[in-house]
């Protein structure tokens, strides 16, 4: 049995830091861009805790909406026996994953107004996600 699996993710903290909904039309159409931008950052005097912030924004059809929306989450990552590859790859994939659908809900309350259709995102592969934001960063 492997050992790497015996541990702990725990979400500490997650809070909303920065959102705007900008309508410039009255009715919406389905079609947004999409965009999602991922960053972790460890605690200096602590290894297993990082903070994770994802940075999401959609753009409709004919400029006719923009939204922003920062989501910071704190997490402790406890896997004792646990290679430093697989707690990486715990910290990339499993984090966004917890955070993600936190991120629908707070997307589909902001547009929740009167003549115009929410925004429900679709669930999203983390792992290609992860793989596009680790080929973006190797461009810039």
């Amino acid at each position: 049995m492997n050992n790497e699996n015996n541990g702990k993710l725990i979400l500490l903290d997650l809070g909303f830091t920065k959102f705007s909904f900008n309508r410039r039309q009255i009715v919406n159409s389905d079609n947004a861009q999409i965009s999602l931008s991922v960053k972790y950052d460890r605690k200096i005097d602590d290894d297993k805790e990082v903070k994770v912030t994802i940075e999401t924004a959609l753009k409709g059809d004919n400029d006719s909406y923009d939204l922003s929306l920062t989501t910071v989450g704190t997490f402790k990552i406890d896997f004792p026996n646990s290679s430093k590859e697989f707690i990486e790859i715990i910290m990339q994939r499993n984090t966004v994953a917890i955070m993600f659908p936190y991120i629908r809900s707070q997307i589909t309350l902001l547009t929740s107004q009167p003549g115009f259709k929410p925004i429900v995102l679709q669930p999203i592969n983390v792992n290609e996600l992860i793989e596009n934001e680790k080929l973006n960063q190797q461009k810039e």
